[in-house]
């Protein structure tokens, strides 16, 4: 099973252009698709992760949140960055790449997100300018994480 993690931004806005831009800033070598209103990056070689960018209309949430209760959301729109990671590549490594895109992204928008892991466990999330991680996440509680996240 391939773990995924969705970045879910309450925006119509399509961030493939300024991801592409960070990404070559980097020198990240990558191989870019368009697929009608879907934008691919494909970084598994370099970063260990496919990213797909597209926006959703009508997006209903069922997540688990930082006190391990059932959370039901409605947005009437999402831009959504999904992470698709490669499970043959460093576990860790992989997570740290996603991040440092996670923490560019944050840095372009000021609107509302959830990061959630495979759809149903709130990692991350951003209402109204205040950003709340999930304490029971292990990896994504770090100090050195809260610390990057709430600098922002």
């Amino acid at each position: 099973m391939a773990l995924e993690y969705d970045l879910n931004i309450k925006s119509k806005k399509i961030f493939s252009q300024k991801l592409g831009k960070y990404l070559i800033s980097k020198e990240y070598i990558y191989e870019k698709k368009h697929e009608e209103k879907l934008v691919i990056f494909d970084l598994y070689k370099p970063l260990g992760f496919i990213i797909s960018l597209f926006v959703i209309e009508n997006k209903y949430f069922d997540y688990i949140s930082n006190e391990n209760q059932c959370i039901e959301k409605e947005w009437h729109y999402s831009s959504l960055i999904s992470f698709r990671l490669d499970k043959d590549y460093d576990y860790l490594n992989v997570r740290i790449n996603m991040l440092d895109i996670i923490i560019f992204i944050l840095n372009q928008t000021k609107d509302d997100l959830l990061l959630l892991f495979n759809g149903d466990i709130l990692i991350l999330e951003r209402t109204n300018g205040k950003i709340i991680l999930n304490k029971n996440a292990g990896f994504w509680n770090s100090d050195k994480l809260i610390k990057k996240i709430t600098i922002l």
